[in-house]
């Protein structure tokens, strides 16, 4: 799915299809106009190969593409922790989607259930969709912060690294063997330095134990990276890094049965 450098051109061949869809002359492919949050429409591909980068309208889009590539499936029975509003189900949603929040009014049963903690025995699920409070600190306002669910007071970033990993450790405890995990996260400038998420989260997921098999069990399959608009660069401060990194989603697979208590 990849915006098409050719709809600009003539002789685009506008058939009606389901949904309302477009070909193109130049690419071949159906094109369906999506909006997305930041109110823009794109002429999007909808039979085009998935990219490893590109500006999904909304994740919810992102989404419908690792679909698309069978890490969830209709037959998968899915956990979404950090449910937040449903952003990520918008344009598909597994029938089989179990989903929590800490925050008890965004929670679809209105419970507050932590990430860290869910009532939910080792190997209960395929897929875990994770979508941590990845944002560090830095220039936000109220509404942004809220929906990456960092609102409130601060909070230095190597705890919020903490708690990630922590989720990590104890989310990839309910997959089962094939099962897959989805983090969303990012690699972002804060204090000054870029802190790697993508790295270090990575790196803590294959972390090994003494015979070499990373303690999680998980190990990395796939990326995603989310293009889109980036903030201004704060005004009377110099530039010391690339600016408007994209947001991440990681795809792990599941190697270890964790039935058998290899990691509580």
């Amino acid at each position: 799915m990849t915006e098409c450098e050719h709809l600009s051109a003539t002789g685009i061949d506008r058939t009606e299809g389901p949904g309302k869809v477009w070909r193109c002359d130049g690419c071949g492919w159906l094109h369906r106009s999506i909006k997305g949050d930041d109110g823009l429409s794109r002429m999007v591909p909808v039979d085009a190969p998935v990219p490893a980068a590109f500006a999904w309208p909304t994740n919810g889009h992102l989404i419908a593409d690792v679909h698309r590539l069978g890490y969830i499936t209709d037959d998968d029975r899915v956990l979404d922790p950090t449910y937040g509003l449903g952003r990520w189900w918008t344009q598909y949603r597994p029938p089989d989607l179990v989903a929590h929040d800490l925050n008890p009014r965004k929670a679809p049963d209105g419970r507050s259930i932590d990430f860290t903690r869910t009532p939910y025995p080792p190997g209960s699920f395929d897929v875990v969709a994770f979508d941590p409070p990845y944002k560090l600190n830095g220039t936000s306002t109220e509404a942004v912060d809220d929906q990456y669910g960092v609102a409130g007071s601060y909070v230095p970033w190597q705890e919020r690294h903490d708690l990630i990993e922590q989720g990590i450790d104890h989310l990839a405890t309910l997959l089962r063997i094939g099962g897959r995990l989805l983090l969303k996260c990012q690699d972002q400038v804060c204090s000054g330095a870029v802190r790697w998420q993508t790295i270090e989260f990575v790196n803590h997921a294959h972390e090994p134990d003494d015979e070499g098999v990373p303690i999680t069990g998980l190990r990395l399959v796939d990326r995603f990276d989310m293009l889109g608009t980036s903030r201004p660069q704060p005004s009377g401060r110099a530039q010391h890094h690339a600016h408007g990194r994209p947001s991440t989603l990681l795809v792990f697979e599941q190697t270890v049965d964790h039935r058998q208590g290899r990691l509580m």
